[in-house]
């Protein structure tokens, strides 16, 4: 073999390295974009579930404060009954007192119909 031949085989040999290399580079640059969409990829998932978990905990969240509410209202409408029968419970106490009740006399014999 040859000066020229030992050479030619050389360079031949490095050409190959080289270009095996860059089609190396040219893979991790792939592989990095495969990565990088699929990192994307799950940090959108991994949000749509943050937000999917956050609005069924505000969704359960809402129905103790329904029913809180109910019991407001409930309570509201006890307190206005109320209120009423007091006024009625006052206004009795006032009639009693009036002139026009003194002079009133209660009757001595009271029957029922059947």
């Amino acid at each position: 073999m040859t000066h020229y031949q030992a050479s030619a085989i050389r360079s031949n040999y490095g050409w190959r390295q080289n270009r095996t290399l860059g089609q190396k580079i040219q893979e991790v640059r792939r592989f990095g974009d495969v990565s990088r969409s699929v990192l994307a990829i799950v940090m959108v998932l991994m949000l749509g579930l943050f937000y999917v978990s956050q609005a069924t905990r505000a969704g359960s969240l809402a129905n103790p404060i329904n029913e809180m509410e109910a019991k407001v209202s409930s309570l509201k409408e006890e307190n206005q009954s109320l209120s009423v029968e007091v006024a009625k419970m006052q206004s009795l106490d006032s009639l009693k007192k009036s002139e026009v009740a003194g002079t009133l006399t209660t009757p001595s014999d009271t029957q029922f119909a059947d």
